[in-house]
């Protein structure tokens, strides 16, 4: 089943090629649209569980239905994982000059957001039927909390970051 990923469509065509033979030497009564959908459909779901399946997108500023790590944040200062998994590192990532906040979004997902231990920062998270843990051992499952990083005192030249966790897992930590 491990290499099934190479050959899958190659083996999906000639299945309905000798569908198509069987069907019409002996006058089958098939219909061949739904055959077709049919096998697509099995062919597809082997395809994914052999390996070679669906990557996901990975957007800008974002990962929807995949895995990956996001390591740069747009003008619009915002980052989503939907559906995915994935970590979303701005321990190295230098922060454009207009963009002081920043907004993570996690909705059906499980997230990493990794933060700089040089930069001062504040993290506003809010969370909806999920979990969000922060670095001083605070966990919210429903509800708000405000993570501050050991340097930050009034949070001058700082960043603030609002994090949304819906049905969702995030998990923030600091480098060290």
């Amino acid at each position: 089943m491990k290499e099934f990923h190479n050959y899958a469509w190659g083996i999906f065509l000639i299945i309905v090629g000798i569908l198509f033979i069987v069907k019409y030497r002996y006058n089958l009564n098939i219909s061949m649209p739904r055959a077709i959908a049919g096998l697509f459909l099995i062919f597809f779901g082997l395809y994914i569980l052999s390996g070679g399946g669906w990557a996901g997108l990975k957007v800008e500023n974002g990962i929807v239905f995949g895995n990956g790590v996001v390591k740069s944040i747009g003008k619009d200062g915002e980052c989503n994982i939907v559906f995915s998994n994935g970590v979303i590192d701005l321990s190295e990532t230098v922060i454009p000059e207009e963009t002081s906040d920043i907004k993570v979004n996690v909705i059906f997902s499980n997230a990493t957001l990794v933060l700089s231990p040089d930069t001062p920062i504040v993290v506003e998270s809010s969370t909806v039927f999920g979990v969000t843990e922060t670095p001083d051992g605070a966990s919210a499952a429903f509800g708000e909390h405000v993570y501050r990083t050991a340097g930050d005192q009034d949070n001058e030249n700082g960043l603030k970051i609002k994090a949304n966790t819906v049905f969702g897992k995030l998990t923030i930590i600091q480098r060290k």
